[in-house]
């Protein structure tokens, strides 16, 4: 039998993750598809050649606004 899904979320950068939270928390059955081997999306630091690990985005997640939305979203 088939897996059956109310919504699939796409990516797992923090947007997709704290979406992906808050429908779980609304009982929704949501899997999470992502192309790449790690999650985090923009908020990684990888190696893309030896020795030079940049952030993958230049844009920065202010962390006061990551605590705050975690606090919200009241997950455990």
């Amino acid at each position: 039998m088939a897996e059956t899904y109310d919504i699939i979320s796409v990516g797992s950068g923090h947007h997709g993750m704290f979406a992906t939270a808050y429908m779980a928390k609304a009982r929704k059955r949501v899997p999470v598809l992502e192309r790449n081997d790690h999650i985090g999306g923009g908020c990684v630091t990888k190696e893309i050649a030896p020795g030079f690990l940049p952030r993958v985005s230049g844009l920065g997640w202010p962390a006061s606004d990551t605590w705050r939305r975690l606090s919200e979203a009241r997950l455990r």
